[in-house]
């Protein structure tokens, strides 16, 4: 069971700091609220609240869908560098270089080049560089895009089964969610955005008769309930169930949420104190000025001590503030954190849902579960850019774990091909931290950038429903040229190697 845990600074209330008041420093003080039991401790006056939530390698080759072709400056130092050029003179060259660190966002710097540092220019041809040019484009205004893409969502409340939800109808699902407003319209953006990146890698080949329905629960709790009254116990806070065409995904967002907006009033009504206070502080530092000029004080002294009290208000109310300030930013980095999980599991349950859907229907097609499972881990941790998937480095944790796996003689191709659905839906934890997660994603990791699944009809080969049947270790020595013991060896050692590289 997850628990929630928030960690509060209290302090007394600013309306209470006059002038004549020592200004105490704040205290920290930690509690937790189980969420199995809605328990709650608070302690202090005013709260100032930071909301923690505890949660349940290198591609060898160009990664899928991620080649951009670019205008290119060879200089003379023997170095390259690759964009945009956006502008031209006699003397010098502007260059927009689009960065893209492995397993994280892309992102443009503007670059001047001397042109007397140049040896050669290759410029694209004028279609790829209108394609650059969008590209560019969207880089530079991609919070404008982002904001124009959540405010056209549209969406309606019904009622489903007894509970209130926001509907959204998107190309090709349909989508229920119990989340906000504001959360529900940035997974119904990523939703579109997932189908569109999956019809890129893998084109369209059926249309399925009914409608794939994707249902968001804002808690662990609501997701229990939900999976018990369809007679579904799993583990798993994601399931996509293909006989009932459904995507189930369980959220901490909405207690994260409520949580998140009492701290929001509580801080805006500690900066309405504050600012209060600093109106009152001239009168009471004038009043506290006569008090001490009728018990005796000269003016130097008086003055002193003016100058000392209102020193002291000023640091405590700048040191209030920015803790504020700070916990403001923890709880939003936080409350990503938790839609950046679903989105995840979003993307990964979506995939499955896809080929079930659009490209291989189990009615004609026999995909084993590690490949399923492996494919959707590698879109689950890709980078979604210009309707695309980039997938060229998955976390480093993976790299740990198939280490440890591989020193504890764990990894098998053999046991991998055995391994049934419920080895995997059934596991102690979602998608990853499990053995047969993390041996499902380093097949098909190799598989693609070893043997180049996703080239022609290599992965169609593997999930066709042949007559006379052919077994799917067959299928794999015809798409690799090796026994599987042969393949079990190569693959093994392309693993330790790729681990060793991303230490």
């Amino acid at each position: 069971m997850h628990s929630l845990a928030f960690f509060v600074v209290a302090s007394q209330n600013a309306d209470k700091h006059g002038p004549n008041s020592r200004f105490s420093t704040m205290q920290e003080i930690t509690f937790k609220i189980k969420t199995s039991t809605q328990r709650t401790w608070i302690a202090g006056l005013s709260l100032l609240l930071f909301l923690t939530l505890s949660i349940d390698g290198h591609a060898q080759s160009q990664p899928m869908n991620s080649r951009i072709v670019t205008d290119t400056l060879l200089l003379k130092t023997g170095e390259t560098r690759t964009g945009l050029i956006t502008s031209e003179n006699n003397f010098e060259i502007e260059l927009m270089e689009i960065e893209r660190p492995p397993g994280r966002p892309s992102f443009a710097v503007v670059r001047v080049y001397s042109k007397v540092t140049i040896d050669k220019i290759l410029r694209i041809n004028q279609a790829e560089r209108s394609r650059l040019e969008t590209i560019a484009e969207r880089m530079r205004n991609r919070v404008q895009i982002e904001a124009k893409q959540l405010s056209e969502v549209r969406l309606k409340e019904i009622e489903h089964e007894g509970e209130e939800y926001l509907h959204f109808a998107g190309h090709g699902f349909v989508l229920l969610s119990r989340v906000d407003e504001s959360l529900t319209r940035k997974i119904a953006v990523r939703a579109d955005q997932v189908f569109r990146a999956f019809r890129h890698t893998l084109p369209v080949q059926v249309q399925s008769d009914s409608m794939l329905r994707i249902i968001v629960l804002g808690s662990s709790q609501q997701y229990k309930t939900f999976t018990q009254q369809i007679g579904l116990t799993v583990v798993n806070p994601a399931v996509y169930l293909p006989e009932q065409n459904l995507i189930v995904i369980s959220t901490n967002l909405e207690l994260f949420s409520q949580r998140l907006k009492l701290a929001i009033q509580e801080h805006d009504a500690q900066r309405e104190q504050w600012k209060q206070q600093e109106g009152f502080l001239p009168q009471q530092l004038v009043t506290l000025g006569k008090q001490l000029r009728l018990d005796g004080y000269n003016k130097q002294a008086i003055d002193s001590e003016l100058a000392i009290r209102k020193l002291a208000w000023q640091k405590d109310r700048d040191s209030n503030l920015r803790q504020l300030q700070t916990a403001d930013r923890r709880n939003q980095t936080q409350l990503d954190h938790l839609l950046s999980q679903a989105l995840r599991r979003l993307s990964h349950e979506s995939f499955h849902a896809y080929l079930e859907n659009f490209v291989f229907p189990h009615n004609s097609h026999d995909v084993p579960i590690w490949l399923n499972e492996g494919l959707a881990q590698l879109f689950e941790h890709g980078q979604l850019e210009d309707e695309m998937f980039r997938i060229d480095q998955p976390p480093a944790e993976f790299f740990q774990r198939i280490q440890k796996s591989l020193d504890r003689d764990q990894l098998s191709v053999a046991k991998l091909l055995l391994d049934d659905r419920n080895q995997f839906l059934f596991s102690e934890a979602l998608h990853h931290e499990s053995t047969q997660y993390d041996a499902a994603w380093a097949m098909v990791w190799y598989l693609i950038y070893r043997h180049q699944l996703l080239e022609g009809e290599k992965l169609s080969e593997l999930v066709r429903i042949n007559e006379p049947e052919i077994s799917i270790e067959q299928k794999l020595s015809n798409l690799t040229g090796k026994t599987l013991a042969e393949y079990d060896a190569a693959w093994k050692e392309y693993l330790t190697l790729l681990g060793r590289k991303n230490r």
